[in-house]
C-alpha cells in the first residue's frame, strides 16, 4: 500500500508534548501509495484504520496541529482505485477523462512552503507536476492555497494561480473549486462550482477534454475577466475572448448551459 525509497523529517520534538507536530523539512523520494476498494464499501485503508467500526457523525478524527516549513516530493506515485464503480458513460466518447474512481498519478515531483493543517490546510505550493493515468501532463502548478474540507460545503481556493500542460496556459489571480464531498469530482460538469477571474490565459479545450469530457474538440481561447459556475452552467458579466488566431475579439455577459454537450448547449 505505502512504500518509500528516502525519507527525511526535521521535526520539533518538544512541540509534540503540547499536540503539535512541527517540522523544519519533510522530503520524501521514490515512494508510492496505493488505495483500493476490498469492496463496494471498504478500502484497504478503512482495514488499516479499523473501517469496520460503524460510521457515526459525532465523531471525527482528532489529528495534532500540522506545521511544516518545507515539504519535497520526488519522483512519487499514487493510484486509488475503486472496481466497484460504476462506469462512467462520458469517458466511451472522451477516453481522456480522468476516471476519478480510477485515479492514477505518476513521477509526482512537488515543492511546498508554510504547510499549515488545523481547521483548514494552507500552503504556498512552489510547483506541483505529475502525469496522469489517461494522458494529462502537468508541468506547472502553483500558487497560494486554501482547502476547506470538515464540515459543511469544501472548497479549494487558490490565489495567483498558474497551470501549464503543455496545451493550456492558465493564470487567475483567484481560482476556487467547491463541492460537497470529494466524490463530486466524478462528476465534475455538474457538481463541482468553479470560480476564476482569468487574466487573459491560453485555454486548449483539450485539457477540458481530460475533466469534462469535450469530445475531441481543438478550440483554442484566449480568456480575460471572472467566470463562475459549473462546466455545466457557466456564467460571466463581462468576460474578453480572443480566438487563439488573434483575428477575433469578443466582449459578452453570457450564461452558457449544457456542456459538455457543445452542439445542445445553450448560450
Amino acid at each position: 500500500m505505502f512504500s518509500l525509497h528516502k525519507l527525511l523529517v526535521h521535526v520539533n520534538v518538544p512541540a509534540l508534548a503540547n499536540g503539535e507536530l512541527r517540522a523544519k523539512r519533510i522530503a520524501i523520494e521514490n515512494g508510492e501509495f496505493n488505495i483500493w476498494n476490498v469492496n463496494d464499501s471498504t478500502t484497504n485503508l478503512d482495514l488499516l484504520f479499523g473501517g469496520d467500526e460503524e460510521p457515526s457523525t459525532e465523531k471525527s478524527l482528532n489529528l495534532p496541529e500540522i506545521t511544516v516549513e518545507r515539504l519535497s516530493i520526488k519522483k512519487f506515485g499514487f493510484s486509488m482505485l475503486d472496481q466497484f464503480a460504476e462506469a462512467d458513460s462520458a469517458r466511451k466518447s472522451s477516453p481522456n477523462k480522468i476516471d476519478w474512481d480510477n485515479l492514477i498519478l505518476n513521477d509526482i515531483n512537488l515543492d511546498a512552503r508554510k504547510i499549515e493543517i488545523k481547521e483548514d490546510v494552507t500552503l504556498n505550493l512552489v510547483n506541483l507536476a505529475m502525469r496522469e493515468g489517461h494522458g494529462l501532463d502537468v508541468n506547472t502548478f502553483r500558487g497560494k492555497i486554501k482547502m476547506k474540507y470538515k464540515s459543511g460545503v469544501k472548497g479549494i481556493y487558490i490565489d495567483d494561480l498558474r497551470y501549464d500542460d503543455g496545451l493550456s496556459t492558465l493564470r487567475s489571480k483567484s481560482f476556487s473549486l467547491r463541492f460537497n464531498e470529494f466524490s463530486d469530482f466524478s462528476d465534475f460538469c455538474e457538481k463541482v462550482e468553479m470560480a476564476a477571474d482569468f487574466d487573459n490565459p491560453l485555454l486548449d479545450f483539450r485539457t477540458l477534454d481530460y475533466f469534462a469530457g469535450l469530445h475531441d474538440n481543438n478550440l483554442k481561447l484566449l480568456v480575460n475577466g471572472p467566470v463562475t459556475g459549473p462546466v455545466a452552467n457557466l456564467r460571466s458579466p463581462e468576460l474578453s475572448i480572443t480566438s487563439g488566431s488573434g483575428r477575433t475579439d469578443i466582449l459578452l455577459g453570457f450564461k452558457l448551459i449544457g456542456l459538455p454537450e457543445i452542439e445542445s448547449s445553450i448560450i
